[in-house]
């Protein structure tokens, strides 16, 4: 196949990135922190927190890191509970349809579990758009979880994008040396992504095609 009509393929992070998944992702932390009795955790705080790197964020909250996996378990059965309530984010529709329509190969690598991914892309008439999803990973596993994803798939790292809405995102795919995009309108604000120096920073969905045309163009 000639070089040119080589694709990209393109890997999407899920919440914060797709889904508009924020607002049930605070009330479930708070939640959480009832479970596991930590009661100086409150909304106030969370608010203040949420936008930070998650390391710092448990640094300041002097959260455990052996409590890590439990967190990390009980955020997917809330969140399964929740999963009906949470919408993709304007745009983001039509910039998939349109990634699709191009020809663009897409996946999905995300925190949350396989079952609600799939659940969210089949409500929303999502689910044949994506050749491929992989869910469950760890809130600090996504670089070990890249990398077997890129093995089963069969990917070459020059011929992925990932795309994502954390500094953990960034440093997924820059320990596997997989070019990135950081999307503005996530859990990270750009003043936060920008220090840690992604290929390409998104304010809207609609940037994400440019980015991705411009790059196969470049190739």
């Amino acid at each position: 196949m000639p070089n040119e009509l080589k694709k990209t393929t393109v890997i999407f992070d899920f919440d914060s990135t797709l889904a508009e998944s924020l607002p049930e992702v605070k009330k479930i932390f708070i939640q959480i922190a009832q479970d596991l009795n930590y009661p100086q955790i409150t909304p106030k705080l969370i608010d203040r927190l949420i936008h930070r790197e998650i390391k710092e964020v448990l640094r300041e909250l002097k959260f455990p890191i052996f409590k890590l996996t439990k967190m990390e378990k009980l955020f997917r059965q809330k969140i399964k509970l929740v999963i009906k309530n949470i919408k993709p984010f304007p745009e983001i529709k039509k910039t998939i349809k349109e990634l699709k329509k191009l020809g663009y190969p897409l996946g999905i690598l995300s925190s949350n579990s396989q079952e609600n991914v799939l659940w969210f892309l089949k409500k929303y008439e999502l689910n044949d758009y994506f050749n491929f999803v992989d869910g469950g990973s760890g809130f600090f596993g996504k670089a070990k979880r890249l990398k077997k994803l890129l093995k089963k798939e069969k990917l070459k790292r020059d011929e992925v994008i990932y795309i994502g809405d954390e500094t953990r995102d960034i440093f997924a795919a820059q320990k596997n040396k997989v070019r990135v995009i950081s999307v503005t309108w996530g859990v990270n604000p750009k003043s936060v992504l920008t220090k840690y120096h992604p290929d390409w920073l998104a304010d809207k969905p609609a940037d994400l095609l440019k980015i991705i045309k411009n790059y196969d163009k470049l190739k």
